[in-house]
């Protein structure tokens, strides 16, 4: 299934955002690692509302599978 850009529709649905850390990858069916194709310092586009936030006193994060990330920008 493919996606669409939508020029002006849902201005606020998304939100832009930095990883801070990623983990060591995914396997396969196979166990063949797959390397995460973000880095830490990326900026990248998610949806608003994606993922799972976790708080640890005042700092917070959001947790995202690689998935989720709609672009990376330059």
């Amino acid at each position: 299934v493919g996606g669409f850009v939508l020029a002006g529709a849902g201005k606020e649905s998304t939100q832009t955002a930095t990883v801070v850390a990623v983990g060591t990858g995914a396997r396969t069916l196979t166990g063949e690692l797959v390397t995460p194709s973000v880095a830490a310092g990326d900026k990248v586009i998610i949806e608003t509302g994606a993922g799972v936030e976790v708080k640890d006193g005042d700092d917070a994060v959001t947790i995202v599978h690689e998935a989720e990330i709609l672009a990376v920008l330059a």
